[in-house]
């Protein structure tokens, strides 16, 4: 059983059919099995679907925790706040320096990593260079690794 997992993938991975049903099947299993915390960031499309489907998987688990890691850009979101509210989620707030966008990213990613279990990721590693390089810190660190993207 996994007590933390974190969910982190690339934008527009979802325009592949069925992707977001398997995560549902698989998120399902793992939550049956015991894990009820959850890490998911909150800027492109992999984040938006996970938190569609973590909303509908509320309705059966009610026990489980979903937290956005979210950084000193978007904290002040509306979107932050308005999926707290409607997606029932907590956030964490992350004082990152300032790099770039990507630094910034990798840094958020590296944290969901550090305080995760287990890592579900939906990205292409051949074309996703940002991304690898936290599957390779996700991998340094002895992380299982679930990709969707290889089952697609």
């Amino acid at each position: 059983m996994y007590k933390q997992i974190a969910l982190i993938g690339s934008p527009f991975i979802f325009q592949y059919n069925n992707i977001d049903e398997q995560l549902k099947n698989y998120l399902e299993e793992e939550i049956k099995n015991g894990c009820s915390h959850f890490l998911v960031g909150n800027l492109y499309d992999f984040d938006n679907k996970v938190f569609e489907i973590f909303r509908k998987l509320k309705k059966d688990y009610p026990q489980i925790q979903i937290t956005q890691v979210v950084n000193e850009y978007n904290a002040y979101n509306y979107k932050v706040k308005n999926y707290s509210r409607v997606y029932e989620t907590n956030y964490l707030f992350l004082e990152l320096e300032e790099i770039d966008m990507t630094g910034n990213l990798l840094e958020l990613h590296k944290f969901m990593v550090d305080n995760s279990d287990k890592i579900i990721s939906c990205y292409n590693t051949a074309n996703d260079i940002p991304f690898m390089e936290i599957f390779n810190y996700a991998i340094s660190n002895q992380k299982e690794i679930i990709n969707f993207f290889e089952f697609i």
